[in-house]
């Protein structure tokens, strides 16, 4: 795995494919036909989610080296999870006042719908056991919100540059060892405290390697990790057993070192998963309900049910109709606001 010094690259294509690819897991997950709502590799999905927190670290790591406003940074991540979200939860909430025979397990509850909105983690009404917003999806929202402000705050805030990011690596990890030690029950603390909270660091620490032009792996070293880490997400239940919750967090932040040292060592352009890539976000925040409405399609369709390999039909036109709707919501809607509002944060100079 020999690697060598160089610049870092000015744009990772091969991370934004992998956002898709993530977002594509989450989508599997719950792309389960209702006949059979469990099968062998379902807890594989959810590890897409993982992957996200790593990218999420590295990325906000890596806009945030030349900036110099807490205020200009904050806003920018406001700008750029709050709209759609807060559009899509209000559509869920009218849809549940209307439509409630149509939600078993969802109900409306104003103090968890503005807590929904202010991205303050709540065990979910309708499933009491279960920290969940509104629009159930959003849960990861509140560890990112927690993320963005806490590393604002931090990274502004210290006087001393030498001393922000360990000054935030202490922060998450002490966070994480107090869960431990103090078994929190109420939905704050079991969030904030969640061993989750560790890949987002990882993405940094990955990040900060990379920026400070650190030798990097090269394209047989990037294969390796990309397949050492998609190995460890595929035998993370084993790895459960002995590293405890290590083996998402170990297999997601090879599989985004790899794809970082790959985009210097073999740039490649793939305009659709690219595409899907920027996409990803309005196809994880509506690929749930999209998936509801085809559930109910289907079962309406008798030709459908009972048909050969059933439920893996379903799962492959599943991923297909939210990838697509997904995609089309961002270009119709997300990227439309995203554009208005950033010009808004900074207008542009003649």
């Amino acid at each position: 795995m020999a690697g060598s010094v160089a610049a870092a690259p000015g744009r990772f294509g091969h991370l934004q494919q992998l956002r898709a690819v993530a977002a594509l897991m989450v989508v599997m997950q719950h792309a389960r036909f209702p006949h059979y709502p469990h099968w062998a590799g379902e807890h594989f999905g959810t590890l897409g989610v993982d992957l996200f927190f790593v990218i999420s670290g590295f990325v906000i790591f890596w806009v945030t080296r030349g900036e110099t406003s807490f205020r200009r940074y904050l806003l920018r991540r406001i700008v750029r999870i709050v709209p759609l979200y807060w559009m899509l939860t209000l559509a869920m909430a009218a849809a549940v006042l209307l439509f409630p025979q149509m939600f078993k397990q969802t109900v409306f509850d104003p103090v968890h719908f503005l807590q929904s909105l202010a991205f303050i983690p709540a065990f979910n009404p309708g499933r009491p056991d279960t920290i969940q917003p509104l629009l159930t999806p959003g849960w990861t929202l509140n560890f990112e919100f927690f993320f963005y402000v806490s590393f604002g705050l931090v990274y502004f805030l210290c006087p001393k540059r030498a001393w922000r990011l360990p000054l935030f690596s202490a922060l998450l990890a002490g966070l994480v060892i107090a869960g431990k030690a103090f078994a929190p029950a109420g939905p704050v603390g079991l969030t904030y405290s969640s061993p989750q909270m560790l890949e987002f660091l990882a993405g940094i620490w990955i990040g900060v390697w990379i920026d400070r032009g650190a030798a990097v792996p090269g394209r047989g070293g990037a294969w390796l990790l990309l397949a050492a880490g998609w190995l460890c997400l595929l035998f993370e239940r084993q790895l459960y057993a002995h590293l405890s919750s290590l083996g998402a967090l170990l297999g997601s932040s090879l599989i985004v070192l790899g794809a970082v040292a790959l985009e210097r060592a073999a740039p490649a352009r793939n305009r659709v998963m690219e595409f899907l890539g920027d996409a990803s976000y309005s196809i994880y925040l509506t690929h749930v309900l999209v998936m509801g409405a085809l559930r109910l399609a289907w079962l309406r369709v008798p030709a459908l049910n009972g048909m050969p390999h059933e439920p893996v039909a379903f799962m492959l036109v599943g991923i297909a109709v939210s990838a697509c709707l997904g995609a089309l919501i961002y270009a119709a809607l997300e990227r439309p606001v995203l554009r208005v509002l950033s010009g808004w944060i900074e207008p542009r100079r003649p």
